[in-house]
């Protein structure tokens, strides 16, 4: 079962925020916001997510991933 954070908002879940961070970096959001919608406070996570989508860039592999 995934974990979740709860905020002052609703409650969201690990996955859903890690999809958005990689959503939004596949689309070329800037990182500033990307971490003010995340509530992230430090960039160093939001950082790995994006690292994430980056090692499928231009990979080997891409006509059958």
């Amino acid at each position: 079962m995934p974990s979740t954070i709860q905020r002052d908002g609703p409650c969201v879940t690990y996955v859903g925020r890690e999809g958005f961070v990689t959503s939004a970096a596949v689309h070329g959001a800037r990182l500033d916001k990307i971490m003010e919608v995340t509530r992230h406070s430090s960039a160093e996570m939001v950082l790995r997510y994006i690292r994430q989508v980056e090692a499928f860039e231009d990979h080997a592999g891409a006509a059958f991933l």
